[in-house]
């Protein structure tokens, strides 16, 4: 009767074991899910103003060519900074933080640029305001999935495979919709930056459409995160209960081999008795 209750007892804990993994996997597989969703869209969002911020400041903003290489360069330059800057930071505050701030950051960028669509001072500043925030965005990622539990080869290859897929997906999309000569704009009328030089009326409107398109991916990323952090803490609030769980089962391990040998011990007292 005492093996079949210990064997019972046993059965219960693996089969508890068995639940509480399966509800880990699953909360691991939707963390997993949103951090590819959000660097699909901010890989997107990365390489689409890089890609044509030179055509929207020349063609719609009407720069001259060398201010659309040197704004260019001033996004790609800050992202690098950003990216340097995040290794110091997050010795300060937590990934979670980080990405929100510069999730936030470079939201609030883009609705600044939408609002003075025409003024070329905000341009400049909002180029390096967002390239310093998106810097960190990526290897945070990362970091914060990493610390919510042991990332896999599958799990790394399906983060990298969403990233990969933003990277292609958006500027397409802002491909297909330049292409349309009809695209509506209606551009602020208070512009101190000057009209391109032998433009026709409404020629290069239609790039006015990238700052509006990036704040919209800007505040679908926002969404992508908050799934991403409520997935992370349900990760790791089902890790720690695994690992209790995991101590409790050792613990009656070690309790019932103790039990054992006492009464293997037991046993051969009374044999040597009874000798």
């Amino acid at each position: 009767q005492e093996v079949e209750e210990g064997l019972e007892g046993r059965e219960r804990g693996e089969g508890g074991a068995r639940e509480t993994r399966g509800s880990q996997e699953d909360a691991v597989r939707w963390m997993i899910l949103a951090g590819a969703l959000l660097l699909l869209l901010y890989v997107g969002s990365e390489v689409s103003f890089g890609g044509y911020i030179f055509v929207y400041a020349v063609e719609y903003m009407g720069m001259e060519e060398e201010g659309g290489y040197l704004l260019n360069a001033l996004f790609w330059g800050a992202l690098a900074v950003g990216r340097l800057v995040a290794i110091p930071w997050s010795m300060l505050a937590t990934s979670a933080r980080i990405l929100a701030l510069d999730l936030l950051g470079s939201a609030a960028s883009l609705a600044i640029m939408v609002v003075w669509q025409r003024s070329a001072r905000v341009l400049w500043a909002t180029t390096a305001l967002f390239g310093l925030l998106m810097g960190p965005v990526f290897p945070t990622v990362m970091t914060y999935a990493e610390e919510c539990t042991p990332l896999s080869s599958r799990h790394t290859a399906a983060l990298v495979v969403g990233a990969a897929a933003g990277e292609m997906l958006l500027p397409a999309i802002l491909a297909l919709l330049f292409a349309r000569p009809d695209l509506p704009t209606t551009p602020p009328s208070d512009s101190d930056a000057p009209a391109p030089q032998g433009a026709e009326p409404g020629e290069g409107a239609r790039f006015g459409g990238l700052p509006w398109v990036l704040a919209l991916d800007a505040l679908l990323s926002l969404a992508a995160f908050g799934a991403l952090v409520r997935a992370g803490e349900r990760t790791k609030r089902r890790r720690r209960e695994e690992e209790e769980e995991e101590e409790e089962r050792e613990g009656e391990q070690e309790g019932e081999m103790v039990e054992e040998e006492g009464k293997r011990e037991g046993g051969d007292g009374r044999e040597r008795e009874g000798k």
